[in-house]
């Protein structure tokens, strides 16, 4: 069997049979032989993200983001250009160096689907956080979090040799770590 476990090779059969499902990676799941699947973070219109634990590191917990977005372009042109701009992207991201930018550790293209293995941040996100709080949030905590985030755009416009504009600033996309 090559070396593939019984679940490696689910796995695979899965994949090759879920081509227009989102979330459907479960845990145990391995990607590149290396990232194993912890559980479900969160899901969007054409993408999921999962923790998994890089298991490159055998005697060490190491957590990581896997954001998978899967490729539904029917033209093998328009599919290899969506491929080469998910690359270019990823590559643009790595690039960036800012404390309240998730770091990017891996990228790859599995058959339909795109993979960015990013830093994993504890906390939850700011909608999240929005719907738990019973009322207002603080001032301060608000201009705090309004400051952060001016910093991270600015930081990003000018990124060279070109800015880079985030163009899915919502509150679900701001995560808050224990920090704040």
């Amino acid at each position: 069997m090559g070396g593939l476990t019984t679940r490696q090779l689910q796995s695979k059969r899965l994949r090759k049979g879920r081509a227009n499902q989102l979330g459907q990676l479960q845990p145990g799941d391995m990607l590149q032989d290396r990232y194993r699947i912890m559980g479900t973070l969160g899901m969007g219109g054409f993408s999921s993200v999962y923790q998994a634990r890089d298991m490159r590191f055998p005697n060490v917990t190491k957590l990581c983001a896997v954001k998978e977005m899967i490729n539904l372009a029917a033209n093998s042109t328009v599919r290899d250009l969506t491929v080469k701009s998910f690359e270019r992207e990823a590559s643009i991201l790595a690039t960036l160096d800012h404390p309240a930018v998730v770091d990017v550790y891996d990228y790859f293209t599995e058959e339909d689907r795109s993979y960015l293995v990013l830093e994993f941040i504890r906390g939850k996100d700011l909608e999240s956080s929005m719907a738990e709080e019973s009322g207002p949030f603080a001032q301060e905590l608000v201009l705090d979090w309004g400051i952060q985030l001016c910093d991270v755009l600015s930081h990003l416009h000018q990124h060279k040799p070109q800015p880079v504009i985030f163009r899915d600033m919502k509150p679900s996309n701001v995560m808050l770590d224990p920090h704040g």
